[in-house]
This record gives C-alpha cells, sequence and structure tokens, in this order.
C-alpha cells in the first residue's frame, strides 16, 4: 500500500482480491481494481454479508467475522475514529425525530469505505 490503511478494508478488500485472481483467475490488475470499486460502493450490509459467506467458504475466521460485524454495525461506524469519512446513504427519520428504534428494525445504511483512504492506498506491482 502507499499509506497505512484500516484493518478491515484491507481484509475485505485482500481477500475479495483472491477470490478473484485464485477463484475466477483474473489478471492481478483486474484483481485488485474490481474490489477496490466494490468496497467503494458496498454498503455496511454487503461487506458484512461478504465476510460471512468468506467465513462459510473457509477463507475468514469466525472470530474476524465477530470483528467486521462489530466494526461495520452502526453504533461501530459511529464510534469510529474515522467516522467523518462514513457516507451514509440512508437516514433514518425515527431517530431524527427523536425516537427510539422499533425492536427488529435494521441500521441505517452507509458505505464506510467510500473515500479512496480506505481503498486507493493499493497497487499492484510486479509482471
Amino acid at each position: 500500500t502507499l499509506w497505512p490503511v484500516a484493518y478491515t478494508a484491507t481484509a475485505l478488500l485482500i481477500a475479495r482480491f483472491y477470490d478473484l485472481h485464485m477463484g475466477c483467475k483474473l489478471e492481478p490488475p483486474t484483481a485488485l481494481h474490481r474490489p477496490q470499486l466494490w468496497l467503494r460502493e458496498a454498503t455496511n450490509r454487503d461487506l458484512i454479508a461478504y465476510a460471512r459467506a468468506a467465513a462459510r467458504a473457509g477463507r475468514l475466521d469466525a472470530i474476524h467475522v465477530a470483528e467486521i460485524e462489530q466494526e461495520l454495525s452502526e453504533d461501530g461506524l459511529a464510534r469510529s475514529r474515522n467516522n467523518a469519512l462514513i457516507e451514509w446513504i440512508e437516514p433514518d427519520q425515527t431517530r431524527a425525530a427523536g425516537k427510539k428504534r422499533a425492536p427488529g428494525k435494521q441500521s441505517r445504511l452507509a458505505r464506510p469505505y467510500a473515500h479512496p483512504y480506505y481503498w486507493a492506498a493499493f497497487i499492484y506491482t510486479g509482471l
């Protein structure tokens, strides 16, 4: 990478890279570019779903999935030291009105890694 990046963003991007490079036999530059686009556009729900699927396939440990789920939860994102970089895409009108969320209601959607800080540091060099 060109600069230090967040652990969770790195784990997700590299897992996706290897899925595409090793699993789908894409060339490394393409196999890196696609996960960068994916990471930029993916919501916290998309990323959690991917982590769970990767765990079922044996590519991520359950402990890492639990950490990812916590970090990408609405509360985890709100507490993040980089929370100013998070792109919230579905405002929660109930909270805005000062009311508590109804039980069972899904948390707000966010694109936690939309900012280039999370995905632009990765480059491929080599043959």
